[in-house]
């Protein structure tokens, strides 16, 4: 979902915010010149030209995380699991509790900081959404 999002286009710079092993490295390359593999701990962010949000932004402070990317990226990409009776279902039956902000959380958050410009969801378990900085 992710690749359709990017749409084939190359960046200078892409960031893989709470990109945790850096597993998505080498096909985020094919993409930029130079890939960033950010935590979600770090407290310096580089500036980029494309930020992607991979199964990240359900488990940050939304505000205070779509406020700080803002600041350093003119795109982003946010990929995230949808909240619906089946994923809460799953989730509870593997024993993750984790707490989890919502699709339409995520999205409305997203709103406030870029424009979307592209929203996708994926067998109403999966969503990605692509935003322009305001």
């Amino acid at each position: 979902m992710i690749e359709q999002a990017l749409r084939g286009k190359r960046f200078k710079s892409i960031m893989d915010f709470g990109s945790g092993p850096g597993l998505m490295t080498r096909e985020w390359s094919k993409y930029a010149k130079k890939v960033y593999l950010i935590d979600k701990e770090h407290k310096e962010l580089p500036k980029v030209d494309m930020t992607i949000c991979a199964s990240v932004m359900e488990f940050v402070p939304l505000n205070e995380t779509f406020e700080k990317l803002a600041e350093v990226t003119k795109e982003i990409i946010v990929a995230s699991p949808m909240k619906t009776e089946f994923s809460v279902t799953y989730f509870t039956l593997i024993n993750d509790n984790h707490k989890r902000h919502s699709h339409q959380e995520i999205t409305a958050e997203m709103t406030r900081y870029f424009s979307v410009n592209y929203n996708k969801e994926w067998a109403g378990l999966y969503f990605c959404a692509r935003g322009m900085k305001r």
